[in-house]
């Protein structure tokens, strides 16, 4: 049997006659076996929405799994974060938030021993705050007003005011922080000042003073501090910064009639004794004045 046989029965071809005779050879016997074992190695028929549903369920039945061991170590993972924050929040509140304030009002003093046994006299209408926790780390102070400072030896030593601030290792000295004014006194050791771009460092007995952006340096021998012998002592101040520190100290209110308010001072007055204190100031500017109840009136005679 030709191979033109074979192939035109493959495809359909064969006539009639043709198809008889080659159904009645040998060779269809063996080719009839082939295309049965070849049938049986068809690939069966894909059902899409069958596989589709199969397919579906799997990645449904993967996700849940993936889903359930995410929410077995997110507990775990809230738990350790909220551990983290709880420290956290308490390191913060421990150092940070554990702040002592001393505040004066008007007419009052207060002696404050710092925890390293440093000394600070607060004057009236004034205030100092501190960390007490990190008092051994950082020896800062932070003031408003008036405050005078002895210092123990040991680490470096800050004051911080609006106006400036101070830097020192032991010593004595006075801060005044008045509205305009700022001023520091130094007695005793050596003290830093540093007001804006200005760094100034002063001896014993010398002046620092900033009124009205203008900065001066003085020196006055035998600087006693004032304000541990309730006094309040000026050095070339305009009389108006003078009044104005009387009636913290006095509680009264003062009316002037024409007097130069912007004249230098240069005196002090006593805390105990209102007649005293104002004998002190009126004296030597040639003034008069009388008490009226919370009043005092000064005149220029």
């Amino acid at each position: 049997m030709s191979e033109n046989y074979i192939e035109k029965w493959l495809n359909g071809e064969l006539s009639e006659q043709e198809k008889l005779e080659f159904e009645n050879s040998p060779e269809f016997e063996s080719l009839k076996k082939l295309t049965s074992s070849i049938d049986k190695f068809k690939a069966p028929e894909l059902n899409k929405e069958k596989e589709w549903q199969r397919i579906k369920g799997s990645i449904q039945e993967r996700s849940h799994q993936e889903t359930k061991k995410s929410v077995q170590w997110f507990p775990t993972f809230i738990k350790v974060a909220a551990a983290i924050a709880l420290l956290v929040t308490a390191y913060i509140y421990f150092f940070s938030n554990n702040i002592t304030t001393v505040s004066t009002s008007i007419a009052e003093k207060k002696t404050v021993v710092l925890p390293d046994s440093s000394i600070v006299i607060l004057n009236s209408l004034s205030s100092i705050s501190y960390n007490d926790n990190n008092w051994e780390n950082q020896r800062e102070v932070k003031m408003e007003g008036e405050a005078l400072f002895t210092v123990r030896k040991g680490s470096k030593f800050e004051v911080e005011a609006s106006s400036g601030k101070i830097k020192v290792l032991g010593t004595q000295f006075n801060v005044r922080e008045r509205e305009s004014l700022f001023e520091v006194i130094c007695y005793e050791g050596l003290v830093q000042v540093n007001k804006d771009d200005e760094e100034v460092k002063l001896t014993p007995n010398k002046i620092f003073r900033s009124f009205g952006g203008d900065y001066s340096l003085d020196e006055k021998i035998g600087l006693t501090p004032h304000l541990a012998t309730d006094e309040s002592a000026f050095y070339s101040v305009p009389v108006k910064e003078v009044l104005n520190e009387f009636e913290r100290q006095y509680e009264v209110n003062i009316s002037v009639k024409d007097i130069n308010l912007q004249q230098d001072f240069t005196g002090k007055f006593t805390h105990t004794d209102i007649d005293l204190a104002l004998k002190s100031i009126t004296v030597p500017l040639d003034i008069s004045y009388e008490i009226e109840g919370e009043k005092v009136i000064l005149t220029k005679k």
